[in-house]
C-alpha cells in the first residue's frame, strides 16, 4: 500500500458509513478501499493495523476526523503527499509544523 493509497484509507475510514450503517466496519472499509482502488482484495488485518497504526478509531465519537473531504481538499492532499515522496534536495529542505495550537 502506497502513501497515498494509505491516507485514501485513512480519510474513508472518517467519511460517513455506506448508507443504512451507523459505522465503519474493518470488512466494509476494506471493501470500500478495494472499490476506490486498482486493488483486487484487502484484508480486514491490514486495515485494523492501518488504523492502529495512525491511532485511529472510527467507531468512536471522539476521534478527529476531516470534516469535509472535497475535491480542494484532496487535491492539497496530494501535493502534500508528493512532496514527501520527492527525493531530498538539499538546497530545498522540508520543514514539517505541528498545526495544534499555541498554548498561551
Amino acid at each position: 500500500m502506497t502513501g497515498k493509497e494509505e491516507a485514501l484509507l485513512m480519510a474513508t475510514a472518517c467519511s460517513s458509513p455506506p448508507s443504512g450503517r451507523a459505522r465503519w466496519t474493518l470488512e466494509l472499509l476494506a471493501d470500500a478501499f478495494v472499490k476506490l482502488t486498482e486493488h483486487e482484495q484487502l484484508s480486514r488485518e491490514t486495515v485494523r493495523r492501518r488504523l492502529a497504526e495512525n491511532d485511529l478509531k472510527p467507531w468512536r465519537k471522539d476521534m478527529w476526523c476531516i470534516p469535509k473531504i472535497d475535491a480542494e481538499y484532496a487535491a492539497r492532499r496530494e501535493d502534500v503527499l508528493d512532496l514527501y515522496a520527492a527525493a531530498p534536495d538539499p538546497r530545498r529542505p522540508v520543514v514539517c509544523f505541528d498545526e495544534k495550537p499555541d498554548p498561551a
